[in-house]
């Protein structure tokens, strides 16, 4: 089974967490509100995943397309974390590959590749 904090950043967190079928679907939080993915993550295979925070939400995008979203709690603490939670609690064991940070919240059209 696949489970695992992909990132982390004060209340906020992006996770992996198990289904009863051993694959993993994306569980998105901010301050204890959560959401889970609809698509089961199988294993061994790339996926392209964003993750957005504006004032109003936190959202994931997998493979361009909106998989969750929560509303967002509080502003975000200075610090983030890839693979591991702000505690160093439930670490990733995987593969992360091109990371990127914006400085900016990107739009649903910036991730989905459409003009």
């Amino acid at each position: 089974m696949m489970t695992g904090v992909l990132f982390s950043r004060g209340g906020d967190a992006l996770s992996i967490g198990g289904t009863s079928r051993g694959q993993g679907r994306l569980v998105l939080s901010s301050a204890g509100d959560a959401a889970e993915g609809r698509t089961e993550l199988p294993l061994r295979q790339w996926r392209r995943v964003t993750l957005v925070r504006d004032a109003a939400a936190l959202r994931v995008y997998l493979d361009g397309k909106l998989e969750a979203q929560v509303a967002a709690a509080a502003p975000p603490a200075p610090d983030f974390y890839f693979g591991a939670s702000a505690a160093g609690e439930s670490s990733f064991e995987g593969r992360l590959d091109e990371m990127a940070v914006w400085g900016r919240a990107l739009s649903a059209r910036e991730i989905s590749g459409r003009p």
